[in-house]
């Protein structure tokens, strides 16, 4: 009789968890164009993800880079300050990274602005 019990436990506790879960992640904004190419689950998946890695340490990171570059005029120039950023804050900070990580991240960052999902900048102020 208690296995029962904990079995139902632990399915009630699941299904809480699993409502919790939806309304964590049910209020990330994703841009139409953007759910049109990759359709609504993995767009929001996707979404989710990124808005995760966004809220990181690296991430954070990267995000402020990313913002403090758009002065410069040129995407190569904004995309090398920004790299230059995230190596040099990650390294202060201890964290090893790749040169291919630190370009994902500048991307995720760049499309979030560009309001691919989260908002763009003003949702990130």
């Amino acid at each position: 009789m208690s296995g029962n019990a904990s079995t139902t436990i632990s399915a009630q506790e699941s299904i809480w968890s699993k409502i919790g879960n939806f309304f964590k992640h049910a209020g990330v904004v994703i841009s139409a164009w953007f759910t049109d190419i990759f359709g609504a689950n993995a767009a929001h998946t996707f979404a989710t993800g990124a808005e995760a890695l966004l809220e990181t340490e690296l991430g954070k990171i990267a995000w402020t880079a990313v913002n403090d570059a758009q002065k410069l005029s040129t995407g190569a120039e904004k995309a090398a300050a920004a790299a230059a950023s995230i190596e040099a804050a990650a390294k202060q900070a201890g964290l090893t990274v790749k040169t291919s990580l630190v370009n994902m991240l500048i991307e995720v960052a760049v499309q979030k602005l560009q309001g691919a999902f989260g908002g763009g900048a003003a949702a990130a102020a």
